[in-house]
């Protein structure tokens, strides 16, 4: 189809008495704006966008220190109302021997995401240092609670610290 077979579509194809040549039904002018609308541009309709990602950015800090060879941190249940969306989890476990380690996941609700860490030697008090930097996907309603679980082959005490990152959504 050519260009001009198209515009003469456009022209000729719009079914009767549509608005297209700026006649309204019964022959008046268009109006111009929304129907019901009346806010101007100097006055536009208030809306906000609540779901944006930074309009609610959520970051949460956390610690412990184990005796048994599991470390569990609890962060706080999301809020009625919210969503969260966890998109980062840095963490550092601290251990006295560098195959102390065995697992370290983030959970919530029955789904576990485990997590791929790095053993460093420490700068210091001769521990080992597994850290953790990676991007995740998660998501957790109203009432529940994400947490990072890091578990040791031996009892020794060791220390994880964890930080999650993402953002919360508001529904209804």
């Amino acid at each position: 189809m050519s260009n001009t077979q198209i515009g003469i579509f456009l022209r000729r194809g719009s079914p009767r008495g549509s608005r297209a040549h700026g006649r309204g039904s019964a022959g008046r002018p268009r109006r111009s704006g929304y129907p019901g609308v009346t806010n101007t541009s100097a006055s536009p309709v208030p809306n906000k966008d609540v779901d944006q990602r930074g309009r609610s950015a959520y970051q949460y800090y956390s610690n412990c220190t184990s005796q048994s060879g599991t470390c569990t941190i609890t962060f706080p249940a999301v809020p009625a109302g919210q969503r969260l969306i966890v998109e980062h989890v840095s963490a550092i476990v601290e251990t006295p021997t560098a195959t102390m380690l065995n697992v370290v996941q983030l959970r919530g609700d029955g789904i576990y995401q485990f997590l791929p860490y790095v053993g460093v030697t420490s700068n210091y008090s001769n521990q080992y240092s597994y850290i953790i930097n990676d991007g995740v996907l998660a998501s957790y309603d109203a009432g529940q609670a994400p947490a990072i679980d890091a578990f040791a082959t031996s009892g020794a005490a060791f220390t994880t610290l964890a930080t999650i990152s993402g953002y919360m959504i508001s529904y209804p």
